[in-house]
């Protein structure tokens, strides 16, 4: 196919991804990392990669900058930032913590 443009990215995940970033912000997951743990126990670790990139695209989103919601959510600089692997080692101790209580 000439037209066809594949860089190996599913768009039913980009865009179930988006609708669902949307979503969680809008309910009250407006710090990255609460977010992403959000988005993980939604969709699975299959959503890791694209966490950052779906946080800031809906931050951008009209209705996000015209609700304010934009202005509680993590920087850009501090989600570029955030290492994703002590987004794991925060859901692991919550898990034990939990199992303990």
């Amino acid at each position: 196919m000439r037209n066809q443009l594949n860089v190996g990215v599913d768009p039913e995940i980009l865009a179930l991804g988006m609708e669902m970033a949307v979503y969680h912000i809008e309910r009250g997951a407006r710090k990255f990392a609460k977010f992403a743990k959000a988005m993980i126990s939604d969709m699975t670790d299959i959503v890791k990669p694209y966490l950052k990139a779906f946080y800031n695209g809906a931050r951008d989103l009209p209705e996000i900058q015209n609700s304010g919601l934009d202005k509680e959510m993590t920087p850009y600089d501090e989600v570029a930032a955030f290492d994703m692997n002590s987004l794991e080692e925060i859901t692991s101790d919550e898990a034990e913590t939990a199992n303990n209580a």
